[in-house]
């Protein structure tokens, strides 16, 4: 029925609210009979087998509904773990058909990565070849002439 410790404090609210309207309608029941028996004394073996008939209906409503939203969340959860079962079986063969169609062109992309790190790891050896083949010649293109407008400017 209730569990303080477990599920949340809007879940247990919700209980307490279903409990609640089982016994306020068990409650008039009671008090109708109650008022029954203690003014009309010849219906008053009549209104005693009332309440507790009442009593047992009610004990036997909580008790059904507990036991019956149980068994639904334990039908859910099973329903649950085979619904996860499928989703990871259906993950798998995504996984594995995405792999079988782009790993070879991955492996391709790769291959052409590692080729053009190594064109450029040659073109930055013969840049470094040449400047190091000028001997003190600068290694600006365009040479003393900036350093000239530099002064012109005063910057």
């Amino acid at each position: 029925m209730f569990d303080p410790l477990g599920g949340s404090f809007f879940d247990a609210l919700h209980q307490i609210a279903r409990v609640t309207e089982w016994g306020s309608f068990s409650l008039g029941a009671i008090a109708v009979l109650v008022a029954l028996g203690w003014f009309v004394a010849v219906a008053r073996p009549i209104a005693i087998a009332g309440v507790i008939t009442v009593l047992a209906a009610f004990g036997g409503v909580v008790y059904g509904d507990h036991t019956g939203r149980a068994d639904v969340q334990a039908q859910w959860d099973k329903a649950d773990k085979a619904a996860q079962v499928i989703a990871d079986a259906h993950n798998q063969a995504v996984r594995a058909s995405v792999r079988a169609e782009y790993n070879p062109q991955i492996a391709s992309l790769s291959k052409q990565s590692d080729d053009l790190k190594q064109q450029v790891a040659a073109y930055e050896k013969q840049l470094a070849a040449a400047k190091g083949s000028k001997s003190g010649a600068p290694s600006c293109t365009v040479g003393a002439a900036v350093l000239q407008l530099r002064a012109r400017t005063g910057h």
